[in-house]
């Protein structure tokens, strides 16, 4: 069954406590975070975890698992959701070092609807290496990550707003790890461009 987890449609963890307030922007890790941490003049305050004058930004870890539980442990200082980073294309229509909204994520039968427009968004538990698997899956997604479907889950249960904003890095082929180590440092500037212009829109 596919709920809505987007803007008014949720209820914020602190409705009278506004000192408690913050967003969290979400990485699944440094590298991808690192243009990101230097033009929002982040501060690193505990592991994983920085500050900046938006918010606080969480590096989540790489996998469904880890990412819950290192949201879980920092869910008293939530009150809103972005998850910005990398995926793979599961349709070559969609170009390399593209910046699309995830409209919907799903991991096995299961999907958790953000938002009414935008790319569907499908999370593996491990990376996706396979050309044949992901023609498959491109039958009902676009793009694909190994975190995705536990910000979404983890922001439903709590009733926590959340956006996800996704840069494309690859097309899931053998060779995938190669690109993606190439192609970050870019990737990187180019979500912290992205990711400076939506934090102006939405102050």
């Amino acid at each position: 069954m596919e709920k809505w987890c987007h803007g008014a449609l949720c209820t914020p963890l602190y409705k009278n406590q506004n000192k408690m307030m913050s967003t969290l922007i979400c990485f699944a890790t440094e590298k991808e975070a690192e243009a990101s941490l230097a033009s929002l003049q982040a501060t690193k305050i505990e592991s994983h975890l920085y500050h900046c004058p938006y918010g606080h930004i969480l590096i989540t870890g790489m996998g469904l698992t880890t990412t819950y539980e290192r949201l879980s442990s920092h869910m008293h200082a939530i009150t809103k959701i972005s998850n910005f980073g990398i995926v793979g294309a599961l349709k070559t229509n969609i170009h390399v070092g593209s910046i699309h909204a995830v409209q919907l994520v799903g991991r096995d039968e299961q999907s958790i609807q953000l938002q009414r427009d935008g790319l569907k968004l499908i999370s593996s538990p491990v990376p996706l290496h396979d050309p044949q698997l992901r023609d498959t899956l491109a039958k009902n997604y676009d793009i694909i990550d190994m975190e995705g479907f536990s910000i979404a889950q983890f922001a439903q249960e709590k009733n926590v707003p959340l956006t996800m904003h996704k840069i494309v890095s690859d097309y899931c082929t053998a060779d995938t790890s190669k690109h993606i180590m190439a192609r970050l440092p870019e990737l990187s500037k180019q979500l912290a461009a992205h990711i400076t212009k939506w934090v102006v829109n939405s102050t």
